[in-house]
């Protein structure tokens, strides 16, 4: 799948250590409960990619 081909490119990269999600709701879920109040959260990416996050946000 898409996140495993990313997730081998990153291989012997610091953002390998990172956590793979399948789809940006599940990813912005994932960031939000670990996130702090006064936290930022950055979503980067394709416009697809932020119009999915501001969706998930309501």
């Amino acid at each position: 799948n898409d996140v495993d081909t990313f997730g081998a490119r990153l291989a012997g990269t610091a953002a390998a250590a990172g956590t793979r999600h399948t789809d940006v709701a599940s990813a912005l879920a994932s960031v939000l409960a670990d996130s702090a109040p006064g936290d930022r959260i950055l979503v980067f990416g394709s416009f697809h990619t932020a119009a999915a996050a501001l969706a998930s946000l309501g």
